[in-house]
């Protein structure tokens, strides 16, 4: 399971330093970002999995899976059953998992925070191997 940042947003968290050697992305930023005068500079939104406060990257766009399991995460892949709970009954075959994610907005490492607007998405990939 991976959250992916836009094309823009990742440019933009290239430039201030936020995406790591794994091609992970520690913040997503707003639509505009560094190019809009109307939205929030100094800010983005950073993700945690609610069940155990873990931090998640973002997936960058910087090409194919990493094959080990850190490098993964490093680069914003997690197992699908990292932190979900099974709920209701198993039903022909399939068993329902929820997964709770947390998202805040927060100030960027080392940034000036600026008033403005912030609008963000994310693209959810589900990866079956």
């Amino acid at each position: 399971l991976g959250l992916q940042v836009p094309y823009d947003s990742y440019a933009a968290a290239q430039q201030l330093g936020l995406v790591n050697a794994n091609g992970g992305v520690s913040y997503l930023l707003s639509s505009g970002y560094g190019s809009d005068s109307s939205v929030a500079t100094g800010v983005g939104i950073a993700l945690s999995n609610a069940s155990n406060g873990t931090p998640i990257n973002f997936v960058g766009w910087a090409g194919a899976v990493p094959v080990s399991a850190h490098k993964a995460n490093d680069a914003g892949w997690y197992p699908v059953l990292n932190g979900a709970s099974r709920g209701g009954s198993t039903a022909a075959g399939f068993t329902h998992y929820t997964t709770q994610l947390s998202a805040t907005l927060a100030r960027l490492p080392g940034q000036t925070v600026t008033a403005g607007k912030v609008d963000a998405k994310a693209y959810v990939w589900v990866k079956v191997q």
